[in-house]
């Protein structure tokens, strides 16, 4: 866990990756604690029960998911296991800006 929180950390200076902010080692629970930017809107899967994507909603969404992942592979990654809407890995900020939890 520790080595892919590092990893994170190292590749999250991107517009569409939830941004690492701290991890720590609670040693009284054995609890290893990660700290990530607040997104203070939804998930992908959130909205789209409330909404049917239009084709820009989708095109601008599947854009930033490909931007982000295109940042991660420069930066000699790769994620293993891409889940837009059932695991909650994409959200969306009020803002409209996507975010990537990779």
């Amino acid at each position: 866990m520790l080595v892919e929180t590092e990893l994170h950390a190292k590749s999250s200076a991107h517009p569409n990756i939830v941004t690492y902010l701290d991890s720590f080692f609670l040693e009284a629970k054995s609890e290893f604690w990660v700290v990530l930017e607040y997104i203070d809107g939804c998930t992908l899967e959130g909205l789209l029960g409330l909404e049917k994507f239009k084709e820009a909603q989708m095109a601008h969404v599947t854009k930033c998911v490909c931007n982000a992942l295109t940042y991660i592979h420069h930066m000699q990654r790769m994620h293993r296991d891409i889940k837009l809407g059932l695991h909650n890995q994409c959200l969306l900020k009020s803002n409209e800006r996507i975010n990537f939890f990779s």
